[in-house]
């Protein structure tokens, strides 16, 4: 009596050489070698792409955050960006790229501390995009953000578009 595992072996081995009695040894070690090889190819270079892949994103979360100051020079850690005000900026020009405001460019000042103000940053930021957008940017930023607007200018480049060219004032208080 065979057992029902030579059955199936027997039964694998009849269907083998029917096909291989159909197509003939040369088609079959043919279309065999390009899968063998992608197979040993794959094998070898997925765990290279995989490190590859990891230590891309690595560098790109060690980019995400400014390297601290190293300096002890009172002055120049007044005017310089501290990590977080570097990170809160970040997240008001992520803002403004998730509601399609394009970003012409940017500036920063820092204002001195008196007796009515504390130490603040001021940012001149120009921008291009919708009335809407920018309406949705700025409520978003109130929220997230310790940002006051100072001042807004508006206007149109011609009356055909709704595009704006838009300079926003805003003021970062530093400390908080």
């Amino acid at each position: 009596m065979i057992s029902n595992f030579q059955q199936i072996i027997s039964v694998l081995r009849w269907k083998w050489y029917v096909f291989l009695d159909k197509t003939g040894r040369w088609s079959i070690i043919l279309f065999s070698v390009p899968l063998i090889l992608t197979v040993c190819l794959t094998s070898i270079l997925l765990p290279k792409i995989d490190q590859t892949q990891n230590a891309i994103y690595d560098l790109q979360q060690q980019m995400r955050s400014p390297l601290p100051l190293e300096v002890d020079d009172e002055h120049v850690l007044a005017t310089e960006l501290s990590v977080t005000e570097y990170q809160q900026i970040k997240v008001m020009f992520d803002l403004f790229e998730k509601y399609h405001l394009h970003v012409e460019s940017g500036n920063y000042r820092f204002q001195a501390e008196d007796d009515q103000h504390a130490q603040a940053l001021i940012l001149a930021v120009p921008l291009r995009g919708k009335w809407l957008n920018l309406v949705q940017a700025l409520q978003d930023i109130s929220r997230a953000l310790p940002i006051e607007l100072d001042r807004i200018q508006i206007s149109r480049p011609s009356p055909e578009t709704d595009m704006l060219s838009i300079t926003l004032q805003l003021t970062l208080h530093r400390g908080q």
